[in-house]
């Protein structure tokens, strides 16, 4: 069995509504991203620079994941403890049901494989050992090299694989 996730199709407009909603303005352009940045320093105690955000929201092109650190504070800004409890609140929320689906590392049977691209012109296929623990099959062009091992939970269709979850076993 093969889940295709396409990782390019992260959807920035969603993340622009919700941080639209709290901040009360629109960003609609790169240049809403320098007052974005103090305003989430402002209400999160956290920096997250205007470049980083720029990237984030799909102004300027970006081939690889965030920081999860990152993520965490844009899901600390809207409300959320950590990035996981957004996306999942995502999924849950009705709203967002339509364009938004998620595969649990469970639901993959053991065995099963997992495909993943993303820009520019990468893919991952990750084989599922057991538990939330996955191994590099295929990798091109990406810095996860084939045996590498990861613990995943979820996939999420359209969102970044996160930094940080790698570990060796």
């Amino acid at each position: 069995m093969r889940t295709n996730m396409n990782i390019h199709d992260f959807s920035t407009e969603e993340l622009r509504r919700l941080i639209s909603e709290r901040w009360g303005h629109s960003v609609a352009s790169p240049a809403d991203c320098e007052l974005l940045s103090t305003e989430i320093l402002h209400a999160t105690k956290e920096y997250v620079s205007v470049n980083t955000l720029k990237r984030l929201l799909g102004f300027i092109a970006y081939g690889n994941t965030h920081r999860l650190s990152t993520l965490n504070i844009i899901a600390q800004y809207l409300g959320y403890e950590k990035w996981n409890d957004l996306v999942a609140s995502m999924c849950n929320n009705s709203d967002f049901g339509k364009s938004l689906s998620a595969v649990s590392a469970i639901d993959i049977p053991e065995g099963g494989e997992v495909e993943i691209t993303y820009a520019p012109d990468r893919q991952i296929i990750l084989c599922h050992q057991q538990g939330n623990l996955f191994e590099v099959k295929n990798s091109g062009k990406g810095k996860l090299q084939v045996g590498d091992r990861i613990e995943v939970s979820q996939f999420v269709l359209g969102y970044p694989p996160l930094r940080g979850q790698c570990s060796a076993w």
